[in-house]
């Protein structure tokens, strides 16, 4: 392939396609080279349905939606989009069979015990960093296969399993994202090749699979233009004689690699207007206050989005010592959580009483722009997420 990033290749929107420190090498063409090379690799081995292994099924998955999420001038190119064409002719037709293989393979339970390790190491592996990105963008791939392909396969119980791992999976993620930051240059690169949107893309798979290079990125664009080299890989936890990061191209079909239509805190962190680094990772809930400090209101997130519609939010209010009795105060008072609307109401019998608000997701984010607030009776509460 002799086809070289343009300036016209190279979308106006910043969201992925950051601008790169002097001292980072990628090479991005290389890098679409070497995936298209792993995709013939897959496909000259490929010996039709009846011989089709685990790993095969997986990384046949993985060499499809690596291409197909490219932006569309890079899979618009000639051998790019040949290369789609022969993937989709092989893995369609069996696309059930396909799903069902492919979560059998990655071993997920290994990955999580990979990441604890490296994060207890003293030294930033970048080749390490980039192996554990690469294989969980693997499996984050399997959903988008299955939800493109074969839907009568996410039903199964299997399936199901193995959302539940990748889940957990993307947890531990966000829990240790500065470790990642290592493969800067491997990061960047990917970055350079990644759509913003997808014509068609059912159930979100492929788009959220971008969502961990997103949050690198923002992780590694601290001030680059004015702070020194030294001072920057301080700021992001990395080992001061750590090498500068250079791309490396992988030489063969990753071993592993989901996600989940997952909704976690850490996506809606700069929407509530808080710095990233505030919010633990596994915060299951936000908080907020009254002017007063008189009561409190807490949401639990929902995990993902049932297969049957929309999740159900439940806003609870609390007064008192530590915020844990019920506030009766606020009974049939306008709340608005986003663009949701909902009233307080007060239910429970004996000594058990509860003050909640019951709205939904889809209510919640439809058309938000700007902060995610909370407001009760029209007075804006204060985000506080502090126990």
């Amino acid at each position: 392939m002799n086809e070289k990033l343009t300036d016209d290749d190279r979308p106006a929107s910043p969201l992925y396609d950051r601008p790169i420190p002097d001292f980072v090498e990628v090479d991005v063409d290389g890098l679409i080279e070497a995936w298209l090379m792993q995709a013939e690799d897959w496909l000259v081995a490929y010996d039709g349905p009846d011989a089709l292994t685990d790993r095969e099924a997986f990384e046949g998955i993985e060499c499809l939606a690596r291409l197909s999420r490219m932006r569309p001038e890079l899979r618009g190119r000639e051998g790019v989009r040949t290369t789609i064409e022969k993937l989709t002719a092989a893995l369609q037709p069996l696309a059930s069979d396909v799903v069902r293989r492919a979560v059998r393979y990655p071993d997920l339970v290994g990955w999580r015990a990979q990441v604890e390790e490296a994060w207890t190491a003293a030294d930033d592996d970048p080749e390490l960093a980039e192996t554990l990105i690469s294989d969980l963008d693997a499996a984050d791939w399997v959903p988008w296969f299955a939800t493109q392909h074969a839907k009568s396969s996410v039903s199964s119980d299997p399936f199901h399993r193995y959302l539940e791992e990748l889940g957990s999976c993307h947890d531990l993620f966000h829990q240790h994202l500065v470790m990642f930051c290592a493969a800067e240059a491997f990061v960047r690169a990917v970055g350079k090749t990644l759509a913003e949107e997808f014509d068609s893309d059912d159930g979100g798979w492929l788009t959220s699979s971008n969502w961990k290079y997103l949050h690198l990125l923002n992780e590694l664009d601290v001030d680059i233009e004015s702070i020194s080299e030294e001072t920057r890989r301080l700021v992001l936890g990395l080992a001061a004689d750590s090498p500068n990061p250079v791309v490396r191209l992988p030489d063969g079909p990753q071993k592993m690699g989901p996600q989940e239509a997952v909704w976690r805190v850490h996506e809606l962190a700069p929407s509530l207007g808080a710095a990233i680094p505030e919010l633990r990772a596994l915060e299951s809930g936000f908080r907020w206050r009254d002017p007063t400090g008189s009561f409190e209101a807490e949401v639990t997130w929902p995990i993902k989005l049932e297969a049957e519609g929309d999740k159900t939010l439940e806003l609870m209010f609390g007064t008192g010592e530590k915020y844990t009795m019920a506030a009766e105060a606020l009974a049939g008072q306008e709340v608005r959580l986003g663009n949701a609307v909902g009233f307080i109401e007060i239910s429970g019998e004996g000594d058990i009483w509860k003050a909640s608000a019951v709205v939904t997701y889809g209510e919640v984010t439809k058309g938000l722009n700007g902060e995610l607030g909370l407001s009760v009776a029209g007075t804006p509460w204060i985000f506080h997420n502090a126990t």
